[in-house]
């Protein structure tokens, strides 16, 4: 169930909770992961599959932040859950995907207590930030 990067230099304490506490999600071409608004409820992680995450602009038509595929994470999840604030964006499966949920009193410990994830979760947001400049 952990197969995905971010869990491969966990703690073999941090992996038992994490096995515990995510939670997988199989989800249908076209269906909403989250909306503008929502609150951010954990760390999506794509195992499989392609999901977009898009804003809505003033003429109605979404404009594309960035695509996630296998072994990537949400960056603006990340974002939301270290500031506390909801998304500002929705994200759209555009092919059947399985996501792992790390809710979000997990992220938490796991940023606090595993440098390792903590550095994979901060390169993954500055790698996202910097594509955007380019």
């Amino acid at each position: 169930m952990l197969n995905h990067a971010i869990f491969n230099n966990l703690s073999a304490e941090l992996r038992a909770v994490a096995l515990k506490h995510c939670q997988v999600l199989s989800l249908p071409e076209g269906q909403q992961v989250f909306g503008a608004g929502d609150a951010c409820t954990g760390l999506p992680l794509v195992l499989s599959g392609v999901i977009k995450v898009q804003m809505i602009g003033a003429s109605g038509n979404g404009i594309v932040l960035y695509r996630m595929s296998d072994n990537d994470m949400c960056t603006l999840s990340i974002g939301c859950l270290m500031t506390g604030h909801g998304y500002r964006a929705e994200a759209i499966v555009e092919q059947t995907a399985q996501v792992l949920l790390v809710p979000r009193p997990l992220f938490e410990r796991m940023m606090a207590e595993s440098i390792a994830f903590r550095h994979l979760v901060l390169a993954a947001y500055g790698q996202r930030l910097d594509d955007l400049c380019y």
